[in-house]
């Protein structure tokens, strides 16, 4: 089955907060929560991964420090982001994303023992599921993030939010 044009927009509630779990102590990034487009076409986000993964893994702290020094963070999706991906359901995933975890690096936090956490969104079976790495583990190629596409001006940020 092909979907419509309009079934590739997710729609994003930017007013509703994601819920964290007890053990999370720290958003990292709490200047960027409610940030984003209030729909996006999931055809259209950047799918990137660091240059290292293309041919090997890396820490998550390695891609994370990459990503904040480049100013990467900013434009990635959040756990908001994933949650509503997650509610297309499995074929919507598969059709984007399929075979790939995808990461929503804006809402990395800190877990009660000074662990750094990423959100991140994977096939299991029939499910997409809604999972948590630390950063101290390894990512391969079939890690990504997502990120939105690149905002060049203005009108660029208008046609994005009008998708």
């Amino acid at each position: 089955m092909q979907l419509l044009e309009t079934e590739h927009v997710v729609h994003v509630d930017r007013s509703i907060l994601p819920v964290y779990g007890r053990w999370v102590t720290k958003l990292m990034h709490p200047e960027l929560e409610g940030s984003g487009p209030t729909q996006f076409e999931a055809r259209k986000l950047e799918l990137w991964r660091h240059p290292k993964q293309n041919c090997g893994v890396l820490t998550g702290t390695a891609i994370y420090e990459y990503m904040e020094e480049y100013k990467m963070v900013r434009d990635s999706l959040g756990l908001r982001d994933l949650e509503e991906i997650q509610r297309r359901g499995i074929a919507f995933f598969r059709l984007h994303f399929g075979g790939k975890a995808v990461f929503g690096w804006k809402s990395t936090v800190m877990y009660r023992d000074s662990e750094l956490n990423v959100p991140y969104l994977a096939e299991d079976g029939d499910e997409v599921l809604q999972c948590w790495r630390m950063l101290r583990h390894c990512f391969t190629d079939k890690d990504y993030a997502l990120r939105f596409p690149k905002i060049r001006n203005v009108q660029s940020l208008a046609a994005l939010n009008q998708v």
